[in-house]
């Protein structure tokens, strides 16, 4: 991450929160509106059922985001943050594209397993995060750390703005429900590009030169931990 790894980081968590707000305008659609054409569930399915997978639909991300979380970010301290992000990254990718061939073929449970995939690979959260505090000096943290919450924000409202007129065929021909999804997997495929393409190197808080690409320092070819800012160095 050469020049602002920050940019590149925060475009992480964004194209996270964008995997839960693109689902507000096109998830209704699918499991909650028989007059929509794409409802996915047969005319002789009661509504109520596709109330309730709607609800296990939206939950299973967060679920899969709580326990991958933790484990995503061990992953990174033994491994570094570059390659734990940049997997992430491409799950969240390939997450999205199944979801919307889910949608194309009309088959709910792929539509799970995208979400459940999507889950898991969104939590690098605690990623990006650690990141942040290895890419910035003490007196920045407050202020970048603010600006996670800023992409939060933002992923929240563009997410279900996109997924509204991307899903739209007044707006364009070819826009359907799934249309939301490959935006968002070509999103987060570039971010997974800028990942792989990129790095930059530190001073730790400990005076231990640190890499984001590696997550450990050059100085030593043993991987002991470094107590005081969490790296292996």
């Amino acid at each position: 991450m050469k020049r602002h790894p920050i940019w590149i980081i925060i475009f992480t968590i964004l194209i996270d929160t964008l995997g839960i707000g693109i689902l507000g305008p096109i998830l209704p659609q699918l499991l909650g509106n028989p007059a929509s054409p794409h409802y996915l569930l047969g005319k002789d399915a009661a509504v109520g059922s596709g109330y309730i997978m709607f609800g296990f639909l939206v939950a299973v991300f967060p679920v899969m985001q709580f326990f991958a979380t933790p484990i995503l970010g061990q992953l990174s301290d033994r491994y570094g943050r570059k390659p734990v992000l940049a997997l992430s990254l491409a799950g969240t990718a390939l997450g999205y594209a199944l979801f919307a061939v889910g949608i194309i073929l009309r088959n709910i449970p792929l539509l799970f397993v995208a979400r459940a995939l999507d889950g898991i690979t969104g939590g690098n959260l605690s990623v990006a995060q650690a990141a942040i505090a290895d890419v910035t000096s003490p007196q920045d943290r407050t202020k970048n750390f603010g600006m996670i919450g800023a992409a939060f924000g933002v992923g929240f409202i563009i997410g279900p703005f996109l997924g509204g007129v991307l899903a739209d065929p007044s707006v364009a021909s070819w826009f359907n429900a799934a249309t939301p999804f490959w935006f968002a997997a070509i999103l987060a495929s570039a971010n997974t590009a800028q990942v792989c393409f990129s790095s930059t190197r530190r001073t730790s808080t400990c005076g231990r030169s640190t890499s984001i690409s590696c997550g450990a320092s050059e100085t030593s070819r043993a991987p002991t931990r470094c107590p005081s800012c969490g790296l292996f160095s």
